[in-house]
């Protein structure tokens, strides 16, 4: 389900979706090559960015022991849990992938893993994906760097965490990267005024 809402002088795109009808994908489009977001995951009900544009394919998205780990736990419990590094090896999921900073973590927040990404305490256009207590999955685009769109801070992602009541999130790269596309209508305003090539995007598929 889609929505969007204004919160802190900023439109925030929310897509909420239950894990036993869909499923999430890391996709990165054609090995080696950065693209935009509409060329990969074709076919998907919603799409996130999630890989640095400026960078490869091996950053962000894909697991890396530079990021934080997001461990999406399928044993039953369907749980999202983020460590700071680790082996992947140690890590058995149905989903292990690299994300940047964390931001809540069981119902508080939890500014963690900032020091690759110095503009956290800066407002810019942010990517996210949570997780409610119910298990439901939510993927977050905060629109930014426009007239009428201030984008947020860490903090300011949190207190909407808060807002939105979840129990954990986490962000994938922002700034003019940030994107969502609902189907294959772009659904928030990415501030570059058109769409950056990325390495990496969350695909949710229905099952």
């Amino acid at each position: 389900m889609y929505k969007k809402i204004r919160y802190l002088g900023s439109t925030v795109h929310i897509y909420e979706f239950n894990q036993k009808t869909h499923r999430m994908e890391i996709l990165t489009g054609v090995p080696g090559k950065l693209e935009p977001l509409s060329r990969m995951g074709r076919g998907a009900k919603v799409r996130v960015n999630c890989g640095y544009f400026g960078k490869t394919t091996e950053h962000m998205g894909l697991w890396s022991k530079d990021w934080t780990t997001v461990v999406y736990d399928d044993n039953g419990d369907q749980l999202l849990h983020f460590e700071e590094s680790n082996e992947r090896d140690e890590l058995p999921s149905t989903l292990t992938f690299g994300a940047a900073f964390t931001v809540y973590e069981e119902g508080l927040p939890s500014i963690r893993n900032t020091k690759p990404f110095p503009h956290y305490a800066q407002r810019h256009p942010r990517t996210m994906i949570a997780q409610r207590p119910n298990r439901n999955i939510l993927l977050i685009v905060v629109d930014g760097r426009r007239v009428g769109e201030l984008g947020m801070t860490a903090m300011q992602l949190a207190s909407l965490c808060k807002y939105l009541k979840v129990r954990c999130a986490v962000t994938f790269d922002g700034g003019g990267s940030s994107e969502m596309m609902v189907g294959e209508k772009i659904v928030n305003r990415p501030s570059d005024g058109r769409e950056r090539a990325i390495g990496s995007c969350m695909a949710i598929y229905k099952k």
